[in-house]
């Protein structure tokens, strides 16, 4: 979308998308107990329109898809966000054109035994984070068990190191490990954390002991998760040096990766991990994307395109 219509994701003035699941189908808490106690606050990526309404995000406009389905949502969150704003809603609302139908999948795979993940584990660059890197961390985020109660869960983060990039196409505009680590806590933080502003502590990031010698930073939200961003000096980080983990998310990119890992694994008389794979780059416009939508679209998702046009934005300025 933000390809098709030119629509800006990376400039301060652009739209900073974050992606989350809507629980609507299910029994809503009340605003009052959740007023009460903080504990009832359902936790991101999945969450239900009590805890949406009682988070007091800050939004200019709210958008709903028109059509039945879309007015009955909009009613049962406006019966929240009465409770909670008392002297009326600060944004305004706006209807948009259905294009997806809403189905209820409660009864898919009814026999299906999905395997409980407690530490999942993800990596990447993470360079000028964009919708891909967003995408694949939400999915990352969706995958950690949402159910345990008293069993500790992990979100884990592999990020690049500096020294592995210092080849990289306009590598002047690469972000530094401590500024691609911040995008990707304050991003998951974003998506996870929906207690409201007067619930909230200051996060205080603590170093992690790693299990090498790179850099590591943890912070833990509510519901014993916790997100740990690791600095990998090489392809598998934490894969093959943490038995915990379970799970391991990857793009199409990366696939391989994930039997190079289980193969490690394997070595080490471990068991393999279970591995995902979202495809960030399948855009679902066409059956046969032109050139020029795919070079627009990929633009979008490209941190070396992100790059080369700061540069080109630099170069322009400079002779300008």
């Amino acid at each position: 979308m933000c390809a098709r219509d030119q629509i800006d994701t990376q400039d301060a003035s652009g739209i900073d998308v974050r992606f989350l699941l809507l629980a609507h189908g299910s029994e809503q808490p009340s605003v009052e107990s959740l007023d009460q106690d903080s504990a009832e606050l359902a936790q991101g990526p999945i969450i239900d329109l009590a805890t949406l309404a009682y988070s007091r995000r800050d939004w200019a406009y709210l958008y709903t898809v028109n059509g039945h389905e879309g007015d009955r949502i909009f009613q049962e969150f406006s019966s929240f966000t009465a409770l909670v704003f008392k002297s009326g809603t600060p944004w305004e609302h706006e209807k948009l054109r259905s294009g997806v139908s809403i189905s209820d999948v409660s009864e898919m795979h009814p026999d299906a035994e999905a395997q409980r993940h407690y530490a999942v584990a993800v990596g990447g660059t993470f360079d000028n984070l964009h919708a891909g890197h967003k995408l694949l961390l939400s999915m990352t985020a969706f995958l950690v068990d949402g159910q345990a109660d008293e069993q500790a869960r992990r979100l884990i983060v592999g990020i690049t190191g500096d020294e592995l990039l210092k080849n990289k196409k306009h590598h002047t505009y690469l972000q530094s490990w401590e500024d691609r680590q911040r995008g990707v806590a304050d991003y998951l933080e974003a998506i996870l954390d929906f207690r409201p502003p007067g619930q909230k502590s200051p996060p205080e990031p603590s170093i992690a002991t790693p299990v090498t010698e790179e850099r590591a930073r943890s912070v833990v939200l509510p519901h014993k998760l916790m997100i740990e961003c690791v600095e990998i000096s090489d392809p598998f980080g934490p894969t093959i040096t943490d038995p915990a983990i379970s799970a391991l998310v990857v793009s199409g990119e990366t696939r391989d990766g994930g039997k190079a890992v289980n193969d490690k694994r394997e070595a080490k008389g471990w068991p393999g991990l279970e591995v995902f794979e979202v495809d960030v780059l399948d855009t679902h416009l066409e059956d046969e994307p032109s050139a020029e939508m795919r070079a627009s679209y990929e633009g979008k998702i490209s941190s070396t395109e992100i790059r080369r046009q700061k540069s080109e934005r630099a170069r322009a300025k400079a002779a300008g």
